[in-house]
């Protein structure tokens, strides 16, 4: 007696054998196959060649060394898709789950390194992801998209979260340097390095709970040096107020200075040589011209000048009087005012030893 083995047969006798990458379980498949046997034959080995030849003939699928890959219909086709689950896979490889088992498992030997489990979720390093993406191991990305205001539980091991701030308190932090030496270490090579803005008004404030408070601008060899209760200092540099560049003074104030001790001069006797009176200072004086005046603000808007009238002296005319009391800047000469007390004083005392004399002839002559 003779049985045929046609597609039903071939096709029960393969069903739960699994096709699989890497292993032997995986899912089944159907080949045909027609071979005919005497009753009570036993399978040779070139019967199983028959069955193994319907095997490796499975449609669209081709054999290269131990590789296998997937064709469509034609050697130019690259269409074809590959479905696990499904009889109409819709993507290049389409694989649907209807029970509860995983549907993608990776292997490193025998080390599970990717899972994706029935409801969706990806574990990385891990077998039971809990969440739609569960890692275990470092993350290295060149970028993230999106501005995480929907990111909650972040947490490392440096930074901590109370309500809506985040802090950090175990030890300095760098910005452009990876070594910071203080709480809050910047360093940039271009730009402005610190910058705090606020519409309205502009808050900047530096608190010390300790004895001493310091807070310190550094550019190369320049720094200005706050320390409250101590002294303060701009080394190596020059300071504008009210102004945006100090030229080359090393104090530039547009504006009116107030101070309620006075400002003091160098002026000990020790720190001085060639000393002389001066000559003929009521003649000097005389020679002099208060005006009044405006400023040409709006020519020199640099210069900050104020725009009501002035009054003062004319520094080309003081020049060729009283030199001492003039210098000259970038192309425009300055007058010294503070320096006229001098010449003042012993103007007055001139004007005196004339009066004097005068008063002795007067005298004489009643």
């Amino acid at each position: 007696m003779r049985h045929s083995i046609v597609n039903s047969c071939v096709k029960a006798f393969l069903v739960g054998i699994s096709f699989g990458l890497g292993t032997i379980t995986s899912v089944a498949i159907a080949v045909t196959v027609s071979a005919t046997f005497e009753s009570g034959d036993i399978l040779t080995a070139s019967n199983m060649n028959i069955i193994k030849t319907a095997v490796e003939s499975i449609p669209h699928w081709e054999k290269s060394s131990v590789d296998a890959y997937f064709k469509s219909n034609t050697d130019d086709d690259n269409t074809g898709k590959v479905g696990i689950g499904t009889d109409t896979p819709i993507a290049r490889l389409d694989v649907r789950n209807t029970g509860t088992e995983d549907i993608l498992n990776l292997y490193d030997d025998t080390s599970e390194v990717m899972t994706v489990l029935d409801g969706g979720n990806v574990g990385i390093g891990i077998t039971n992801p809990t969440t739609k993406l569960d890692i275990s191991g470092t993350v290295n990305a060149t970028a993230f998209v999106g501005d995480g205001s929907g990111l909650t539980g972040i947490s490392t091991n440096l930074w901590s979260q109370s309500s809506g701030n985040i802090y950090y308190n175990s030890g300095n932090v760098g910005i452009g340097i990876a070594s910071p030496s203080n709480a809050l270490h910047i360093d940039t090579d271009y730009g402005i390095a610190f910058k705090i803005s606020q519409q309205g008004n502009i808050n900047f404030t530096f608190e010390n709970n300790g004895s001493s408070g310091i807070f310190e601008i550094i550019d190369n060899s320049s720094k200005i040096h706050f320390e409250p209760g101590m002294d303060s200092y701009l080394e190596d540099g020059n300071l504008a107020i009210n102004a945006t560049s100090a030229g080359t003074y090393e104090l530039f104030i547009s504006g009116d200075m107030y101070t309620s001790a006075g400002c003091d001069g160098c002026s000990d006797v020790r720190w001085k040589s060639n000393i002389k009176p001066i000559e003929k200072a009521l003649d000097k004086v005389n020679k002099l011209v208060g005006v009044t005046f405006y400023w040409k603000s709006k020519e020199y808007p640099d210069r900050f000048f104020h725009t009501g009238r002035e009054i003062g002296l004319i520094a080309q005319d003081v020049e060729k009087i009283i030199p001492e009391l003039v210098y000259q800047d970038e192309g425009y000469k300055f007058l010294r005012y503070e320096k006229l007390t001098a010449i003042l004083v012993e103007a007055v005392k001139e004007l005196k030893n004339e009066n004097d004399e005068l008063r002795t002839k007067i005298k004489s002559l009643e």
